[in-house]
């Protein structure tokens, strides 16, 4: 490649006609660039020799393995054989608007189906969606369950060795597996008197301290009840907000407790959660959340949201239940407990739903149970934990 560069400068220096081509300089900025090859060309030939190299490694590069096999729930495959969210999220939202049952409501779906340019043109969709939801209680219903349903339908259920795979609401109540129960039980006899709500008159989430937690600082009775009016009368929380913190104030006065409550929390360990005040008037919580053998060894393991949940149990009038990968006689230590907690909910929903069923069978007739989907994840995540949560919470 150099000498194929070099030679024709050569044969220009030789020609008559060019010394005097760009008024007698043209033979100098020849000679200066033949004068640069020298220096430069090892430069050049490594160049090319690397250049070389990676052609040659492209060209006879090894297949990428296949990709592996999807475990719990995930999206559906498209035309192309990927799993397009935004395609599965289309015709999700297609099917919640057509299901409301509204006059409009079938050509608004073949709209939203056809949109090009989901991206950008999701907003009008489903600003249409809520439209037609709002006309009545069974258009929101019928909404509601037509979207769950293309869900069920649609999205896909592997299971971790592949010999369950197929829609997930068919294929996911197939899953025959289960999990051991841990129980922590709390250490105070009674809850305390009243329901308290801290406050101080001023507090904000930007303040980098909560507000004090004294007896003082704390609001019950007539004036949380005088104060959730204030709050509902100027659009801080919304009217059925202030009536329930009335109804819990009238209740705990009255000497209720929560004793036979038992709460079902899928992410219990979420910062919005009730965890810590389910605990401490007294209810029993059966805790859903990350297994604790992730990130074992790491700067942030998670057994310490299990040491987090446990300690409060511990703490207070409440009792904690939870699922175990083994009995928890097997349990040498606690932190060997709190590793073994938790459960997968993406992977695992299957399993988890059984393990609900055969926990509730064992319930007394008075107790009141209840279930709330505390989760969150970015993106695609959410979207597949909500579907197992709402497995879980229809089984």
């Amino acid at each position: 490649g150099i000498t194929g560069e070099v030679l024709p400068l050569l044969a220009c220096l030789a020609d008559p006609s060019f010394a005097s081509a760009l008024g007698g300089f043209a033979p100098l900025l020849i000679k200066a660039m033949l004068v640069l090859y020298v220096p430069a060309s090892p430069f050049m030939y490594m160049n090319m020799v690397k250049n070389r190299k990676g052609a040659f490694k492209k060209r006879f590069a090894k297949p990428p393995p296949p990709p592996k096999a999807p475990v719990g729930a995930e999206f559906p495959e498209d035309s192309k054989g990927g799993r397009s969210t935004s395609e599965a999220g289309k015709k999700a939202f297609a099917a919640a608007i057509g299901g409301s049952g509204v006059g409009e409501a079938e050509a608004a779906a073949a709209k939203c189906a056809g949109e090009r340019s989901w991206r950008f043109g999701y907003n009008k969709h489903i600003t249409k969606l809520v439209r037609l939801s709002c006309e009545s209680p069974a258009a929101g219903l019928g909404s509601a369950k037509a979207g769950l349903g293309w869900m069920y339908e649609n999205m896909v259920y592997h299971s971790p060795d592949q010999t369950l795979r197929g829609p997930f609401g068919a294929t996911v109540d197939k899953v025959t597996g289960s999990f051991e129960t841990g129980a922590v039980r709390g250490g105070k006899q009674s809850p305390p008197p009243g329901y308290r709500v801290p406050y101080d008159a001023g507090w904000h989430p930007s303040r980098p301290r909560p507000p004090p937690t004294g007896p003082s600082d704390c609001l019950s009775g007539k004036a949380l009840k005088a104060q959730a009016a204030e709050w509902a009368a100027g659009g801080i929380i919304e009217p059925d907000a202030a009536e329930a913190l009335c109804w819990l104030s009238d209740h705990f006065d009255k000497g209720e407790s929560l004793q036979d409550v038992y709460v079902v929390m899928i992410g219990a360990g979420s910062a919005m959660g009730p965890f810590p005040k389910l605990m401490e008037m007294g209810a029993t919580v059966v805790a859903i959340d990350i297994p604790g053998a992730w990130g074992k060894g790491g700067p942030r393991p998670a057994s310490a949201v299990w040491r987090r949940l446990c300690d409060t149990a511990r703490g207070s009038a409440g009792s904690l239940v939870f699922p175990l990968s083994k009995p928890q006689s097997q349990c040498a230590t606690d932190e060997e407990l709190y590793e073994a907690a938790g459960c997968d909910l993406m992977k695992q929903p299957g399993e988890i739903a059984n393990w609900l069923c055969e926990w509730q069978k064992t319930l007394p007739d008075s107790a009141k149970v209840m279930i709330g989907n505390y989760t969150y994840l970015d993106g695609e995540l959410h979207v597949k934990l909500a579907l197992c949560a709402d497995h879980c919470t229809q089984r």
